[in-house]
């Protein structure tokens, strides 16, 4: 903050022939104010996000948590049968739409009373999983790896291949450059 106001200190005292320290400070001032208040507004901002959040989130929970409830307690009671009320029965409905959730079935009996017949799902779960197509991310993501690696190998190969023959095509060179000049100092005789 010092450098700002040395900054703008300067550059007004080539314009005006005022005392700038006053002003400077009041800037300054006014400056750490703004920002204050602007990191005070964020940080309200940011905890009524939070609180809407938990709010919706708690709302969820109770919605989905009292079809569960009234399961619960039938499943407790021992009875595989449950009526549900028009208002649970909308709400079941709305879930299962929302998730696309193959679920228990409805019946209405004889009495014109709606009830729930929950399904066994204990082998029958694996049965439906086989025609679910089988996530394959993870396999997909480690065969590009194997393919990057043996092409990384690959290019290391000839890379060293190439580096070889250059090593060696050198060494060529010098025992050439070695023996013309061994053949020099031979035409010239002894020293």
């Amino acid at each position: 903050m010092d450098d700002v106001k040395e900054s703008v200190g300067v550059f007004l005292a080539e314009v005006t022939d005022n005392p700038l320290d006053d002003f400077l400070a009041g800037l300054v001032e006014r400056i750490q104010l703004e920002a204050k208040a602007a990191q005070a507004q964020a940080e309200a901002q940011r905890l009524q996000t939070l609180a809407d959040a938990k709010a919706r989130e708690a709302a969820a929970l109770a919605v989905a948590a009292a079809p569960l409830d009234a399961a619960s307690t039938a499943g407790a009671a021992g009875s595989a049968k449950r009526e549900l009320s028009a208002e649970e029965r909308r709400r079941r409905e709305r879930l299962l739409a929302q998730y696309d959730n193959d679920g228990d079935d409805v019946v209405e009996t004889v009495d014109g009373e709606v009830e729930i017949v929950y399904k066994d799902r204990s082998g029958a779960e694996r049965a439906d999983m086989a025609t679910v197509q089988r996530n394959r991310n993870a396999e997909v993501v480690a065969e590009k790896e194997r393919q990057q690696r043996a092409k990384a190998k690959e290019e290391h190969l000839r890379k060293v291949s190439r580096e070889k023959e250059l090593q060696e095509r050198e060494r060529e060179r010098k025992e050439k450059a070695k023996k013309r000049t061994e053949r020099h100092e031979r035409h010239r005789g002894p020293g």
